[in-house]
């Protein structure tokens, strides 16, 4: 099965699109999980570009475990998503 790769201006507007409720939220964050998921083996980079924008829109979001779950699938991808502070900060 082959997919079309989306237009530069619509791929755009996916990456800047935010769910206007909870209920949206959820089918929003799941869809691009599927989707990162689904294009993991065929296109990385949009895979890792997809699931790095759920991650951080999830987490802005207050949806700490759908941002969680973003970053096992970034990290699966060989993304590091540590959220370290910077070395010797604390020194």
């Amino acid at each position: 099965m082959t997919f079309n790769k989306c237009s530069r201006a619509s791929c755009s507007r996916q990456r800047r699109a935010r769910p206007t409720s909870p209920a949206s939220a959820s089918t929003h964050f799941w869809t691009r999980l599927d989707l990162g998921a689904a294009l993991a083996e065929s296109d990385r980079a949009r895979s890792k570009k997809i699931l790095e924008n759920v991650a951080q829109v999830a987490d802005e979001l207050g949806a700490r475990p759908t941002a969680e779950l973003a970053e096992k699938r970034l990290r699966a991808l060989g993304v590091r998503t540590s959220r370290r502070g910077a070395i010797g900060a604390g020194c």
